[in-house]
């Protein structure tokens, strides 16, 4: 028997892609496995209910890990009356004693985490984007104790594919020195970040995490007969950090959406991939829909329950238009062109060499950060009318065999 440690992004969020990316990974793992036996843990900082649905099914478990620990103390640091950033080094720093001494006095569950990083067989990092810049603080530290720990046993750290950038220069010169210390092997989806990280773009280089499996989402080569409408999907937010979209902004997608109709004639079903905890998509649905009345006709699905109810929506669509990375990849998998929103920093970095997840044409993608030109929506027009889904289907299967081919080699390698 086997032991799997797994931190990620997925740790009781409400996001429909970090759900996606856990049941990734382990399936991955399971496959590659060939039948031997695996036990998951992931460590978390709440139970949701996918999460006690794993455990039900057996071979996994979820509970408090180290970044429940570490959060607490910034948080008991508060009374120290320090600076928010002085805080976060002296947790990073005083950590260790910290669960020692809880683990001791039984005043948290540490010694549960720390007997579960004490037999793990590995650790394995899965996202997301755990380390781009707004969310760095609250991830590394605790993503490099443990990776630590491991380390001191003499058991290794992976990552799965992932978005690491955009980092601020520090946050970028201390994630390196993590690489080359604490962690076995790793792999990035986007060429930015191979760049940053200085990768070898034959090895470091696949594709995403849910894209890639063929396990759990089937390969399909066909286009539905008859879309009706586009999906769509427009975040609450910018996510680089708390602002929302402004008018001018809101303006721009709407007048591209309007145009979008214009030439199509399919209407616009919009789906939200998350609720208010994370970011919430129901606010930008009532934007739109205000902006493109009388202009193109808006219904709202609201929250997809499932990957899979996402998926049957877009069996019967024409396309899908989304700032929700994995709302365009699981769109894509009933065989339909899906093209992303971009707007700042954050995605304007998620979205280089998204050509990656089409057919081979370039795929257009809008921004709400200026009008969009006429040529823009002709080459989106005639994407939608021209996505060649088998082709689609064979860029799949190369992703496929990649990322299979590296779990499989962690798996020879460590278990």
């Amino acid at each position: 028997m086997s032991t799997i440690l797994l931190i990620g992004s997925y740790n009781g969020q409400n996001s429909l892609g970090d759900e996606c990316l856990l049941k990734c990974a382990m399936d991955q793992y399971r496959r590659a496995a060939r039948g031997r036996s695996i036990d998951f843990v992931l460590h978390a900082h709440k139970m949701t209910p996918l999460l006690t649905q794993l455990q039900s099914a057996g071979g996994f478990t979820a509970n408090e890990g180290i970044q429940q620990a570490y959060w607490r103390l910034i948080t008991q640091l508060r009374h120290s009356h320090l600076p928010v950033d002085v805080r976060e080094v002296l947790a990073a720093f005083t950590l260790p004693t910290y669960l020692l001494g809880s683990a001791a006095f039984d005043y948290i569950d540490s010694r549960k985490l720390l007997q579960q990083i004490a037999s793990a067989d590995l650790l394995h990092i899965f996202g997301g984007t755990n380390f781009t810049f707004q969310w760095n603080a609250l991830n590394m530290p605790f993503f490099a104790a443990t990776s630590a720990m491991m380390k001191l046993r003499g058991k290794p750290t992976y990552l799965g594919p992932q978005q690491y950038g955009p980092m601020t220069d520090g946050q970028l010169m201390a994630f390196k020195a993590w690489l080359s210390t604490c962690v076995s092997d790793w792999r990035t989806r986007n060429p930015k970040c191979l760049e940053l990280l200085d990768g070898d773009a034959d090895v470091h280089l696949i594709s995403d995490e849910v894209y890639s499996n063929r396990g759990l989402y089937p390969i399909e080569p066909e286009r539905p007969a008859n879309g009706g409408y586009v999906l769509l999907n427009l975040r609450g937010g910018s996510m680089s950090d708390e602002s929302t979209f402004d008018s001018d902004e809101l303006d721009n997608i709407a007048d591209a959406l309007a145009r979008i109709y214009a030439q199509t004639d399919k209407p616009y079903r919009f789906f939200a991939v998350s609720t208010a905890e994370l970011t919430e998509d129901q606010r930008s649905y009532d934007a739109l829909a205000q902006r493109l009345a009388g202009r193109a006709p808006i219904e709202n699905i609201g929250r997809v329950a499932t990957e899979h109810e996402l998926m049957a929506l877009a069996s019967n669509a024409y396309g899908c238009i989304s700032m929700s990375f994995h709302g365009c990849i699981l769109s894509g998998f009933r065989g339909i062109p899906a093209l992303p929103i971009t707007a700042g920093v954050y995605y304007d970095h998620k979205y280089i060499g998204f050509d990656q997840y089409g057919d081979g044409q370039p795929i257009p993608i809008l921004s709400l950060a200026r009008p969009t030109s006429d040529d823009e929506i002709s080459a989106v027009v005639g994407y939608l009318k021209t996505y060649d889904a088998r082709a689609a289907a064979r860029k799949r299967e190369r992703a496929a065999e990649l990322i299979e081919a590296y779990y499989q080699t962690i798996v020879v390698r460590e278990l």
